[in-house]
């Protein structure tokens, strides 16, 4: 009983903070700010100093790579983690971290193969760009800068935002995992609830 209380609320509480993702990104902050140097002519595998200002006092950020091209869905299929992973960087009382030498790859990003960084050529033509982004556990703050690869095909269109909502990512991954444990719950507690006896037809047999 006590399994499928638990499994009910977590269901709900993963439910919940998928449907929640619109509101809290445009609820972003405009005080965060990130410098990342160099940020151009990029090959597989540069190392980049990541700074950034503005993000909540005492905090833990983390890092992510990012493809721009919003035609490919919502930046959970098109974003990766880099530097730190989840241990992420530590923000001072200032509002500031510093990330240093963190490892820039080449190729796919997040679960969407037609994400990757640098843009395809024909995502190049729209203005598409990759980024890196930076988000706080706590969905405070959120920034990021566009960075070009040295193989980069050249953009021939407006530049369209690399990521908006890097908190939408962070809050998708918290939902999807309670979703994932209130269905393994449920699941495990059929399993294990006893059959039920078979009812009597009602029959006696002599002795």
């Amino acid at each position: 009983m006590a399994a499928r209380r638990l499994a009910a609320a977590l269901l709900a509480t993963g439910i919940a903070m998928a449907a929640s993702w619109p509101a809290l990104a445009a609820a972003q902050s405009e005080t965060a700010t990130v410098t990342v140097t160099p940020d151009t002519a990029l090959e597989d595998g540069d190392r980049v100093d990541v700074v950034g200002t503005g993000f909540t006092p005492n905090s833990t950020v983390f890092l992510l790579l990012c493809n721009g091209d919003t035609r490919l869905g919502d930046e959970l299929g098109r974003c990766s983690v880099i530097g730190a992973g989840s241990t992420g960087y530590p923000v001072d009382a200032t509002g500031r971290f510093e990330a240093r030498q963190v490892a820039i790859p080449v190729g796919q990003v997040g679960a969407t193969s037609s994400a990757t960084c640098p843009p395809t050529a024909a995502q190049a033509a729209r203005g598409v760009s990759c980024s890196v982004e930076v988000a706080t556990a706590d969905l405070a703050a959120v920034a990021g800068i566009s960075i070009t690869y040295r193989d980069q095909p050249a953009a021939q269109g407006p530049s369209e935002l690399a990521f908006t909502g890097a908190h939408d990512l962070a809050l998708g991954l918290v939902g999807a995992g309670a979703v994932a444990v209130g269905v393994a719950l449920v699941a495990a507690e059929r399993r294990l609830r006893p059959a039920s006896a078979p009812a009597s037809s009602g029959v006696t047999t002599p002795h």
